[in-house]
Formats: structure tokens, C-alpha cells, sequence
């Protein structure tokens, strides 16, 4: 039994990641060489945590890459934390990611970048 496929029209968007390296002079910070992913999903719902009046954003945006369709399709691993994803002209920060495996084969199936 494999994981249920979504169909690929629900995967129209294209992002940019670029991986943190490091922090350079005057505290500003360097990024690897931009990578395209194309045929992702962006829900720009927002991630809340806590209740009622005392809830804290933890994410802006959460994208979700397809194993299948998705081009440039990443190993990934902490080193994509604080990396730089641009959506539509705007830039946001990776702060958390998860990766699943298909159910029976243990190959990728699909990752969810969480930003800010």
C-alpha cells in the first residue's frame, strides 16, 4: 500500500531556497547558491501556539514539496534551517521542516518546510 498521490494540479507554485551558510561582516548573513523548486504548494495560512490571548506565530507559510513531482526534490536535514525561501517576490526564513517516508518502502514521499 503507497501514500495517497495529490492530484498535480494542486502543486502550481515555484520557490527559491537558498541554503544559510553563514554570518559575514557587519552581521550579515551569506546563503548558498539559489535552487528552484517547482510544483510545490504554498498555504500561507498562519501557525499559531498557545491560547487565547497569549498565542505566538511560529509560522507564516508552510510548503509542502511532492517526492513525485516535485523538481530539484532536496535531502534534507537541519542544515535548511534559517534558509532563505523567496514566494512571489517576498522572502521568508525556514525555521522547521518535516519529512515523510511512503509507508511501505520507506522511500520520500513528501517534506513540509515551515517559514517566517
Amino acid at each position: 500500500m503507497s501514500a495517497l498521490q495529490p492530484d498535480q494540479t494542486w502543486l502550481r507554485d515555484t520557490v527559491t531556497v537558498e541554503l544559510y551558510l553563514d554570518e559575514g561582516d557587519y552581521n550579515v548573513p551569506s546563503y548558498a547558491k539559489p535552487v528552484t523548486l517547482e510544483k510545490v504548494r504554498v498555504d500561507l495560512t498562519k501557525d499559531f501556539v498557545g491560547t487565547g490571548s497569549d498565542r505566538t506565530i511560529t509560522a507564516n507559510a508552510t510548503v509542502f514539496l511532492i517526492a513525485k513531482y516535485t523538481t530539484n526534490y532536496p535531502a534534507i536535514d537541519d542544515s535548511w534551517l534559517q534558509a532563505r525561501l523567496t514566494y512571489n517576490g517576498h522572502e521568508y526564513k525556514v525555521v522547521n521542516w518535516s519529512a515523510y517516508q511512503e509507508p511501505d518502502t520507506g522511500t520520500p514521499f513528501s517534506i513540509e518546510l515551515k517559514v517566517i
